[in-house]
């Protein structure tokens, strides 16, 4: 069994490398995923306006 090691997580992360054209494909990914929400349904969490009403104080 490994252990997870935070430090060599981080510096191998630090060393990835993209091509312009990967950046730019995932740019125009999370754009288009910005556009519908998509990023927010991924990870599990309602839309800003969704969070904004649960939110609001009560009279």
């Amino acid at each position: 069994m490994t252990t997870f090691d935070s430090d060599t997580y981080r510096t191998e992360l630090d060393q990835l490398c993209f091509s312009d054209e990967q950046k730019a494909r995932m740019a125009q990914r999370l754009k288009a995923a910005a556009r519908t929400n998509k990023v927010l349904e991924l990870h599990g969490t309602q839309p800003a306006t969704a969070y904004a009403q649960r939110r609001a104080p009560r009279q």
